[in-house]
């Protein structure tokens, strides 16, 4: 049975890991006018899931994120209507979470080196 310093020590990397959740979230959703869209698909969904949503929605595709269940979007022509209008599509097309963001720049593929 564990002592009252592990359950302390589980309760402490708990706060943690929320807190860093917590700014990263923040981070992403703080953004101005139009921009960048993180969608972000079921991470056990097949690859190409997310670019497929994006599509759907009428989004141009900028960029694929470093996971397959990952990618930037922002509105296409046909979807240029209101902004909220456009992420309702991205939830309607099977999005599980969607950021909009100026920092999505951080959710690009890496460059292979």
């Amino acid at each position: 049975m564990p002592g009252k310093a592990a359950n302390y020590r589980v309760f402490g990397l708990g706060i943690y890991a929320f807190l860093v959740f917590a700014l990263t979230a923040g981070a992403c959703l703080m953004a101005g006018g139009e921009g960048d869209y993180i969608v972000i698909a079921r991470p056990w969904s097949a690859p190409g899931e997310a670019s497929r949503i994006a599509a759907q929605a009428g989004g141009t595709l900028i960029s694929t994120g470093r996971w397959p269940f990952i990618v930037v979007t922002r509105p296409g022509l046909p979807a240029r209507q209101e902004q909220a209008g456009f992420m309702t599509a991205l939830h309607r097309a099977g999005a599980v979470f969607v950021f909009r963001s100026i920092f999505s720049a951080g959710c690009y593929q890496k460059d292979a080196a």
